[in-house]
């Protein structure tokens, strides 16, 4: 009862006499172990008159037995010897203090005061020694605790009476879920089940206290092992996983891991030697070292492994050294079948493409294209020209060109020159003929043979006698055909009337279109001005 309440009891109380105020302030009292109490009353011998006897008795918890602790009247004060030393009172009050408190104070203690007409008045008070909260700590259940595989008990063990106990997790309180942390029913062991590593990540507290005294243990760090994580495969400045022999290569792996793990290499599933660091290097690369890498890590605490994704790395060798071959004999056009054959000295081809005179080359009837070869059956004229051959791989490409030559003719033959000519004036003719290679030439006039075995037939003069047919023959030695053209030309006395050229023609065309042209554009507008119909 504190001071408020028991002055207004007591001045309540007053009003209808003393005896229906309690004789002691409380009814119930908590002390320290080796600490002092002191048991207050309400009894005051300037108020209440000089009592003839005040007597203190004790009775222990569970003895049913009162023993005097202590007897005083106005004269004397008899203290019991068990309670020597230790006791002091205020006569005029009945104020008591107990020092050095132990176990064994624990019970009920007894206030008489006889007052002079004889009556009696008694408070009781019962006192509970409680001991000092000492000696917190923490133990746990297992050293090595395993991210999903360990539960941990926590016990929080102190000395001290009717101790309760509250966790805190770095200065936090940590409030149990029933679930996944669970509080004994005590409150001094904390259950973690299938713990994570982010538990309790510390540090720890356990706070013990009763009503008098609290006390908090020393910092606590849960440490959970836990991973290897999945592991990532890294590979520092390239997009793919294709190379060029003689390349180098970074790759790294990262996982995270309580230990930090250990690591180890692997190359088509096969441990690679000296390769136990999150970096691996592979320098001047050989086509050898195409296939799967991976990095495995361990955890030696969790005795957990994690592996890397594959890394599928193709070494290629740059193509180089293309050629073309080609038919080591004649290829007559209608006759011969052409067969081209495109190699490289070094590298792997995974594609390639033909291409004649800069343009892609398909397979059609007469072209057929398989892989490195290119077959034509029959060749015909216009099969002649460059072909080249492109080779790719993942790394580089190469190229190689091969001039074919296709025999044929003489086809195609004409002669040009003038239908007439004027006597004394000059004449050229020309024999047109499309051939390979190139042809002889004779020419004959009217059957008869004349001496040009050139391609022009010319005369510085012109006779009436040079009338006639002129016949242009042309052979080709390879193939040895020969073919000929015809060409009528007459002599005539006076000049010759060769009409409009061509282009006299073609500019009396154009300047008529331009004419019309500007007639229609003329009559829209005075459609337009007028709101005439327009004739056209």
């Amino acid at each position: 009862m504190d001071t408020f309440n028991f002055l207004s009891l007591f001045l309540l109380t007053s009003a209808v006499g003393c005896a229906d105020v309690p004789l002691l302030t409380s009814d119930s009292l908590k002390g320290l172990l080796g600490k002092n109490i002191t048991f207050n009353t309400t009894f005051d011998v300037a108020r209440d008159g000089q009592y003839m006897l005040m007597r203190w008795t004790f009775e222990a918890v569970g003895s049913n037995l009162d023993v005097d602790v202590l007897i005083s009247n106005k004269d004397k004060l008899i203290i019991q010897p068990p309670y020597a030393g230790r006791l002091a009172l205020n006569q005029a009050t009945g104020v008591l203090q107990l020092s050095g408190l132990t176990g064994k104070d624990s019970g009920r203690y007894t206030l008489t005061v006889t007052q002079s007409d004889l009556t009696e008045r008694k408070g009781m008070v019962a006192l509970e020694v409680l001991e000092p909260v000492g000696d917190v700590t923490i133990v746990w259940s297992v050293a090595d605790v395993v991210e999903l595989n360990s539960t941990v008990n926590l016990t929080c063990i102190a000395t001290g009476s009717y101790l309760k106990y509250q966790w805190s997790n770095n200065s936090a309180p940590l409030v149990a879920d029933g679930t996944h942390v669970v509080q004994s029913k005590s409150g001094n062991v904390l259950t973690i089940k299938d713990v994570w590593r982010t538990d309790l990540a510390g540090p720890i507290t356990c706070q013990a206290s009763n009503e008098l005294h609290t006390k908090t243990s020393g910092p606590y760090n849960l440490t959970v092992y836990y991973g290897p994580d999945p592991v990532v495969l890294r590979w520092k400045g390239y997009e793919g996983l294709v190379f060029k022999t003689g390349s180098n290569l970074s790759l790294s792996c990262a996982s995270e891991s309580k230990p930090a793990a250990t690591y180890q290499w692997m190359f088509n599933g096969v441990p690679v030697k000296d390769a136990s660091s999150t970096a691996f290097s592979l320098n001047n690369m050989q086509q050898s070292q195409s296939g799967i890498y991976s990095c495995l890590v361990y955890n030696a605490k969790t005795k957990r492994y994690s592996s890397s994704q594959n890394a599928s790395i193709t070494v290629l060798e740059p193509i180089s050294g293309t050629t073309i071959t080609g038919p080591t004999s004649l290829l007559f056009a209608g006759n011969s079948t052409a067969q081209l054959i495109c190699k490289a000295a070094a590298g792997t081809i995974t594609s390639q493409k033909w291409h004649k005179d800069g343009k892609p080359l398909a397979s059609s009837d007469r072209v057929n294209i398989s892989g490195s070869a290119l077959t034509i059956s029959p060749v015909q004229k216009e099969d002649a020209g460059q072909y080249e051959c492109h080779l790719w791989n993942a790394v580089n490409s190469n190229r190689a060109a091969y001039w074919m030559e296709i025999i044929y003719g003489p086809v195609d033959m004409y002669i040009q020159g003038p239908k007439k000519v004027q006597a004394g004036k000059e004449l050229h003719l020309k024999c047109e003929v499309s051939s390979f290679p190139g042809v002889t030439y004779s020419w004959k006039l009217n059957g008869t043979v004349q001496p040009v075995t050139t391609r022009e037939y010319s005369l510085e003069k012109t006779e009436f006698k040079d009338a006639g047919t002129y016949t242009c023959s042309a052979t080709n030695l390879n193939t040895t055909v020969s073919n000929s053209a015809d060409h009528v030309l007459g002599v005539t006395e006076g000049p010759v009337d060769e009409g409009l050229s061509g282009g006299a023609i073609a500019g009396i065309i154009i300047a008529v279109v331009i004419a019309l042209a500007i007639i229609i554009c003329v009559a829209v507008r005075m459609r337009r001005s007028k709101d005439i119909p327009s004739p056209y």
